[in-house]
């Protein structure tokens, strides 16, 4: 909340939000409900004034990425980065084919300034 708060007052019209994931021992309902509480608490310290979007790093499976996008669609979020690793295709598409309502972005680690990463 006071980093959001901070980024608001500073003059930024959109704060990124790394998805939770400083624990090994999590479960992965734990990291949805963390990724829930911690963009709801954004949402509700700086209303609609400002574009929310989460980087998941392409941490989660299809199915913890799924069930979380249904839960983040409230929140209106300008995009969810890497909902799962970019190089998996097949995930990649049942996320996509899930149609959750919340946008999202990917690839950034399959191209670089230079041309592919691969």
């Amino acid at each position: 909340a006071e980093a959001t708060l901070e980024a608001q007052a500073a003059g930024y019209t959109a704060f990124k939000i790394n998805a939770p994931y400083d624990r090994v021992d999590y479960a992965e309902r734990d990291l949805i409900q963390g990724t829930v509480d911690v963009v709801r608490t954004a949402r509700e310290v700086v209303g609609d004034t400002m574009h929310l979007m989460v980087d998941n790093h392409g941490r989660h499976g299809a199915d913890t990425v799924i069930e979380l996008l249904h839960r983040l669609r409230e929140y209106s979020l300008l995009f969810y980065e890497e909902p799962t690793r970019p190089d998996n295709i097949r995930v990649l598409a049942r996320v996509a084919a899930a149609q959750t309502g919340v946008p999202r972005a990917t690839g950034e680690r399959l191209f670089t300034r230079w041309g592919s990463a691969s």
